[in-house]
């Protein structure tokens, strides 16, 4: 049902680890890897089941922290030492109007001094699971919540914040069940230090219960969703994923990928 920047929070583990690979210049791609597991991380907190990194730091979401209540959740940025390969330090962050069930830290994603959460199951007024997204930046080596962004037009069990990207001064943040289930992506784009929202990205061939936007990332001007319910070649549930280009008039589909193999309930 939810994406992350790996993989689904709902594989993830009960207490979970992370590890980190340390990069060679030699043809060998890792040399080290670092396990962190959290002083503060608890059972079936699901520590681990999304993460990204950016240079020196890692975020990894735990959706079912209780700290603001029963899976109301909670993200940890790890600061990597690449020198002596040891953590130099990790921060707890949990939403600043936290409640039981939001799943804060569903997805998450971070690019230089800002980082970002999805809470796809935060309410809004008269919107019980529309869901919220929370950004974070870095100050004075302290990160702290800068805004929340909600989707314009949010409704009832959208899932706003099952996935989310940041690409330089753009977010995307994906509503899975928006429209039925049919799903969509937001895009954000900060003017004067503020998120402000733009374009809602659609598939040309969009039917319920795709899942579009259960996963997403970006670069350039380039955008790529992934619809993991879609069932365009046949098998229910197969999945696809949507290549969007940006032109003058806004983001163009174009093309739509499949799995060679694909076979009902791959998702």
């Amino acid at each position: 049902m939810f994406g992350s920047k790996l993989h689904s929070f709902s594989v993830g583990v009960t207490t979970g680890l992370l590890f980190g690979v340390v990069a060679s210049t030699a043809p060998v791609i890792s040399q080290a890897a670092v396990k962190v597991v959290p002083a503060t991380v608890g059972a079936n907190d699901f520590f681990g089941s999304s993460v990204d990194a950016y240079e020196e730091y890692t975020v990894s979401g735990a959706p079912r922290d209780d700290d603001g209540g029963g899976n109301a959740g909670a993200v940890y940025i790890v600061e990597y030492n690449p020198v002596d390969e040891s953590i130099s330090g990790t921060q707890k962050i949990v939403a600043s109007d936290a409640q039981a069930a939001d799943l804060f830290g569903t997805s998450v994603a971070i690019f230089g001094n800002t980082a970002v959460v999805g809470a796809p199951l935060a309410d809004n007024p008269g919107a019980l699971n529309s869901g919220a997204v929370y950004v974070f930046t870095r100050q004075a080596g302290t990160w702290t919540e800068a805004q929340i962004l909600v989707a314009s037009d949010f409704d009832g069990g959208d899932y706003f914040g099952a996935s989310v990207e940041i690409a330089g001064s753009r977010i995307f943040v994906g509503a899975t069940q928006r429209n039925g289930g049919s799903g969509g992506v937001y895009e954000f784009t900060l003017d004067n230090g503020v998120w402000v929202e733009g374009d809602i990205v659609l598939p040309d061939d969009g039917a319920a219960n795709d899942n579009f936007g259960a996963d997403v990332s970006a670069h350039n001007n380039l955008l790529v969703v992934g619809a993991s319910n879609n069932d365009s070649i046949g098998p229910g549930n197969a999945g696809a994923v949507y290549i969007f280009s940006e032109s003058s008039g806004g983001w163009v589909q174009d093309q739509q990928i499949f799995a060679s193999n694909a076979g009902g309930n791959d998702n």
